[in-house]
């Protein structure tokens, strides 16, 4: 169980933004239809395996200059779909990803959409691949939980208001989200939970494996997804134990004998809400109370 102590250490991060696109990670592709979407998630938008995990729905930019510059382009054809890959796609591509969520005004929600389409980003409707969620509220939502963890900035829609009167993205950090209500529940700043994801994207259950109950709540599916997007692997089963002390098990009192065995076993046991704490914060809190002291 030494192995799990591990904390991962708060860096600073200053709020800049990033342009920076890898080749052949995060690249603007055409697809047959005359749609512009992420080389990242093609396979996905082709399997569509993960109905928890949709794919990002991207906007045309309106800037495809260095594009329209190319001649050729190169075909590659998946199950009969053509993806039309532009041959040269420079490292500093724009790929800057943002996800509107809990905008209920139509007319604001289409503004906020034109700034962001006219300052080069596109719009995003999954948080896994989102680099920034602009929001006036903190939602314990599947995509929400998948943004925060993959790294994403959370923030207010001053942000893009500033970046309109600036033309151009501007830095994030004074506008990353205060919520009352967070700061109340989790104990902590938002601000400090972004910071920590940003330091280690993806990492906060990183090498460990997490063992699902039957029952839990929410959804299996829904916290696989999650648990993914925070660097985990998902075990459903006792004999995908590979290291005990690797291994937590999420429980629920509808599984109390599997959670009892696997407390026999010496496996951590803890509930789905401390799961979920854990993720809202940024933190692998170890020293709770696990799933059978806390009946």
């Amino acid at each position: 169980m030494g192995s799990l102590m591990h904390l991962i250490e708060v860096q600073k991060v200053k709020g800049t933004h990033s342009n920076a696109c890898q080749l052949g990670s995060h690249c603007p592709v055409w697809t047959s239809d005359g749609r512009i979407v992420d080389c990242h998630d093609r396979n996905d938008l082709l399997t569509n395996e993960n109905k928890f995990m949709p794919d990002a729905l991207l906007t045309n930019s309106g800037s495809n200059s260095m594009y329209e510059k190319s001649e050729e382009r190169r075909t590659v054809s998946i199950r009969n779909e053509d993806f039309y890959v532009c041959p040269e796609i420079p490292s500093t591509a724009k790929c800057t990803r943002i996800m509107l969520m809990n905008i209920a005004d139509d007319e604001k929600k289409s503004r906020l959409t034109k700034i962001i389409e006219d300052l080069g980003g596109v719009v995003a409707s999954d948080g896994s691949v989102s680099t920034h969620v602009v929001t006036g509220k903190v939602r314990k939502t599947l995509n929400f939980c998948t943004a925060l963890c993959s790294g994403a900035w959370v923030i207010s829609s001053g942000w893009l208001k500033e970046s309109f009167k600036k033309g151009r993205f501007v830095d994030e950090m004074p506008f990353v989200l205060e919520d009352e209500d967070y700061r109340t529940k989790y104990r902590t700043e938002l601000k400090r939970a972004v910071l920590r994801a940003k330091a280690s994207p993806s990492a906060l259950l990183k090498g460990l494996d997490i063992w699902l109950s039957a029952h839990v709540q929410p959804p299996a599916n829904t916290l696989s997804a999650i648990v993914k997007s925070a660097g985990g692997n998902v075990i459903r089963r006792r004999n995908e134990i590979k290291d005990i002390s690797k291994t937590i098990f999420v429980a629920c009192e509808e599984d109390m004998e599997e959670a009892l065995s696997a407390v026999k076993l010496g496996i951590w046991t803890f509930s789905s809400d401390w799961l979920m704490n854990c993720i809202m914060r940024q933190e692998l809190d170890l020293e709770a109370p696990q799933f059978a002291e806390s009946l």
